[in-house]
């Protein structure tokens, strides 16, 4: 076996030097790479101008024109050809009317990730990678998206993008594309007062033509600028993908987005014949959250021992960790003890404070 000590020089001049070493640990910058992370309900129609999708921390749209589904998929009966980390889910891209849009307008269907503060990357080069495969016929995706939003509040510079042309042929068998990203310096930028600039990666999907993508294992890491060019699935630095577990990316998922459900939801006041304030506890998040109840809800007055269910129930102010909420019912009595469940577990609080 012969050593190229050109190639361990190169590594560990990434890894310990250089101008853009690369961290061992933490290394994916994509929160819930591995589209391990949910909503409830794991199938959703596509908003031709894209939105979250149910894999709760990733993005997806149609294209102007066109039309199609989000769906999750098990990987475990398929075998570990389809996944580098032993990942059990997948997400299933069908594209069922081709879109009319196009990628020079920014206009074609996409899949996209967006990742927290752009001073983690920039002026820095990047590799990403995604684990691409489809169930009927070839397609090509024809550009990688990258961009960079400075923020919102004041007067933010204007957002910079750099998509990134492409070849990749995404076959029946699954495969491992990646490709390098030059992160532009931001250098003389204002950014906004919000704290909600990011740095956006993902694929533009090949418009006019209807198919089946099915994807998983995206990562975004630093890597040496010199890694390779090439544009054709192979460019890049790409190490194996970083699974950390279920319960890590839940975490950090947390720090963004969670669906609070569960007997109790809050303790709080009667203030009336008819209201309620509870308190709400949920995971520090990333800036103040919207709450979204759905389902629903009981309201419990111990003293009383009456149950009553909820006309509703309503957002009051919020902080990062917790916010005060309003239920309505009736029968209550002012000034006792009380506090919100669900019904049959119906009832629950979507909580966000996605970029």
């Amino acid at each position: 076996m012969s050593l190229n000590l050109s190639k361990v020089a190169l590594l560990l001049a990434g890894l310990w030097g250089g101008t853009n070493p690369v961290p061992l640990s933490n290394r994916n910058l994509i929160v819930d790479g591995g589209f391990d992370i949910w909503n409830t309900t794991v199938s959703s129609t596509l908003a031709t101008a894209g939105g979250y999708t149910q894999a709760v921390m990733h993005l997806a749209g149609c294209g102007t024109g066109g039309a199609g589904t989000f769906t999750q998929t098990d990987l475990r009966p398929s075998g570990p050809a389809y996944s580098e980390s032993g990942r059990q889910l997948a997400f299933v891209h069908n594209q069922t009317t081709g879109a009319t849009g196009t990628v020079a307008a920014r206009t074609a269907g996409f899949i996209l990730h967006r990742i927290e503060h752009v001073a983690r990357t920039a002026g820095r080069s990047a590799t990403y990678q995604i684990r691409l495969w489809s169930t009927g016929a070839n397609i090509t995706i024809p550009s990688v998206i990258a961009s960079i939003s400075y923020g919102t509040g004041g007067a933010p510079s204007p957002g910079v993008n750099f998509d990134k042309a492409v070849n990749w042929v995404v076959t029946s068998t699954p495969k491992k594309f990646s490709v390098r990203l030059d992160v532009p310096a931001s250098t003389g930028k204002t950014f906004g007062t919000n704290g909600d600039d990011y740095l956006a990666v993902g694929i533009w999907l090949p418009p006019g033509v209807t198919f089946v993508l099915v994807g998983t294992e995206a990562q975004l890491e630093l890597s040496d600028p010199n890694s390779s060019p090439a544009t054709d699935g192979t460019g890049g630095a790409p190490t194996t993908i970083e699974y950390r577990g279920e319960q890590a990316e839940l975490a950090r998922v947390s720090r963004y987005w969670q669906y609070l459900v569960g007997y109790i939801f809050g303790v709080g006041a009667v203030q009336s014949a008819t209201t309620l304030y509870f308190e709400v506890k949920y995971a520090p998040k990333r800036a103040i959250p919207a709450l979204t109840p759905v389902g629903g809800f009981s309201i419990f007055t111990p003293q009383t021992g009456t149950i009553s269910a909820s006309g509703g129930v309503s957002n009051g102010s919020a902080s990062t960790d917790s916010a005060f909420m309003t239920a309505t019912a009736s029968g209550m009595v002012g000034g006792q003890a009380g506090w919100c469940s669900n019904v049959g577990n119906a009832g629950a609080i979507i909580v966000d404070a996605r970029l």
